[in-house]
């Protein structure tokens, strides 16, 4: 059961390089092996479809959140905006946004589960998730189901090849290294944010697993569907992924669990 906590904004997916740490800390984690369907009757893939964000709404009125919905909120900050600046400004965003969607004039009473991750404390608050990368932000809202976001630099310079050989499935790792050097990286980023989204959708974090749900890659560097992700979360199938691009750095993943919904992306003027 969750237990009450203070009103605070956890992002529930550090960056990439952080995550990766996080998991060469634990040896069970790091462990390297390929993913089998634990049930192959629930096995069938799940098509990732491409969120195109050219055509953002501005958010003026601020809209009502409908149950067929999800809203998914870009903000940049200045270039020069420190990691504690836009920490802080998603939380007054993420604030402001649960008292428009809920109606309720107050501080957000939020509980968070046994993984930390923040949940909505009564039932008029929405869903939500949140990431940041950069001064690049992202906030995911939906009524009645769990969601994930995650957002990621994709030009900055890492050891892509080792890291997907390390934590990604086998067949994944092959994939990207049969990549150009630019496009695996960017593969490899567009490839975590998918992961991460599922995983704080599923509320459990990189605790989860990396190598616990694996995807296919096409020859652009767009991982193209869910192939197969453990029991404990349900058939691929039943899993709504979306990718987009926020800027020409950034990359992102939207997801839940559940019956396919039309996606706002919109900003605050």
């Amino acid at each position: 059961m969750p237990s009450p906590a203070s009103f605070r904004c956890v992002a529930g997916s550090a960056s990439c390089a952080r995550g990766a740490n996080r998991l060469t800390a634990g040896s069970a984690a790091a462990t390297h092996r390929s993913i089998r369907p634990e049930n192959p009757e629930r096995s069938m893939p799940s098509v990732i479809q491409r969120l195109h964000v050219d055509a953002i709404e501005v958010g003026t009125p601020w809209p009502d959140l409908a149950d067929d919905e999800v809203h998914l909120w870009l903000e940049q900050l200045a270039p020069s905006a420190s990691a504690r600046e836009v920490s802080a400004f998603g939380r007054q965003r993420l604030g402001q946004l649960l008292r428009h969607y809920s109606g309720i004039d107050a501080e957000p009473a939020l509980m968070h589960n046994e993984h930390g991750k923040p949940q909505p404390g009564i039932d008029r608050y929405p869903r939500f998730n949140i990431s940041h990368a950069g001064p690049m932000l992202a906030l995911g809202f939906a009524r009645s189901t769990e969601i994930g976001v995650d957002i990621e630099n994709a030009q900055r310079s890492m050891r892509s090849h080792e890291l997907a050989a390390r934590f990604f499935t086998s067949a994944e790792a092959e994939q990207l290294a049969q990549l150009a050097e630019p496009l695996r990286v960017l593969g490899f980023m567009r490839l975590w944010t998918c992961k991460e989204a599922v995983l704080k959708a599923i509320g459990r974090g990189l605790s989860f697993g990396l190598d616990r749900l694996a995807f296919d890659i096409n020859a652009d560097a767009w991982p193209h569907s869910l192939l197969h992700i453990a029991d404990e979360a349900g058939p691929a199938s039943e899993w709504q992924l979306h990718q987009f691009e926020a800027d020409a750095a950034h990359v992102g993943s939207l997801a839940w669990r559940g019956s396919p919904r039309r996606i706002r992306v919109l900003r605050k003027l």
